[in-house]
């Protein structure tokens, strides 16, 4: 029986970006899932969009996830959207009040 679960399985093996979404499928409430898959999409596939989207659903469901604001102001800043860069700051200041580097670069925007 194991061995049969295993080999039904090993497709979903296959690559970090087939896990990564199977993942997400399987526990699509959990947003290390959905994290996961963003920084699979982000650094890998170069899908900044897609990612972006992981990342804001990792927010939906966990919105103090301090890994996904942070890349989501460098996704902001990647595009030279100020507006949202401010806004994924801002964001970063209420889970971090604390850091000083998102101050100082709020101060240069």
């Amino acid at each position: 029986a194991c061995s049969l679960l295993t080999l039904k399985r090993l497709p979903v093996w296959q690559s970090n970006g087939t896990l990564f979404r199977q993942m997400v499928i399987e526990a699509p409430m959990s947003p290390k899932s959905h994290y996961n898959l963003g920084v699979h999409l982000f650094l890998h596939t170069k899908d900044i969009d897609g990612a972006e989207r992981e990342f804001k659903q990792t927010l939906d469901l966990f919105p103090n996830h301090i890994f996904a604001l942070r890349t989501l102001a460098d996704i902001a800043l990647k595009r030279g959207d100020k507006e949202q860069l401010v806004y994924w700051y801002m964001k970063l200041l209420e889970v971090t009040p604390e850091d000083e580097r998102i101050k100082e670069n709020l101060k240069r925007l």
